[in-house]
């Protein structure tokens, strides 16, 4: 920073204007002077700093732009892949909708394994009948000749 920050010749007179002796002004202005020049911000520190700022604020600016176009770009990416996970949906549908056809047909079957097992259940108990009717037709023919 600039050790100049303010007058201290100027503050040693108006020191020495309201009473102070010369060499104590003359101390005290420097002092204050030197102080003062290590830790106030002076106008060119200032402008230099607002340069500073001002080149801060561009560099992130172009890196704001930069990330932005980058993130258009993934953005761009999730479309296509959304447009992809729809294709893969319809697709399972369709898969769905065979399954539906093979479940439908699978219930068909088993209508027909009922109607058949009804029909075996009957076929053997005329089996059974007439299984019996024989055996005993051959007992009777025993027992009676």
């Amino acid at each position: 920073m600039d050790a100049n920050v303010i007058d201290t010749l100027r503050f040693a007179d108006r020191l020495k204007d309201v009473g102070f002796d010369p060499p104590k002004a003359h101390g005290l202005a420097r002092a204050l002077g030197e102080e003062l020049g290590e830790v106030v911000l002076t106008r060119i520190d200032h402008d230099s700093l607002g340069l500073r700022i001002d080149g801060l604020d561009a560099k992130f600016d172009a890196k704001f732009q930069a990330m932005e176009a980058k993130f258009g770009g993934l953005e761009a990416r999730f479309g296509g892949l959304e447009a992809r996970f729809e294709g893969v949906e319809a697709r399972f549908e369709g898969v769905e909708a065979r399954f539906e056809g093979v479940e439908a047909r699978f219930v068909g079957l088993d209508a027909k394994f009922e109607s058949l097992h009804s029909n075996l259940k009957l076929l053997m108990a005329v089996f059974a009948i007439g299984f019996s009717l024989v055996i005993g037709l051959g007992i009777y023919n025993v027992v009676a000749s």
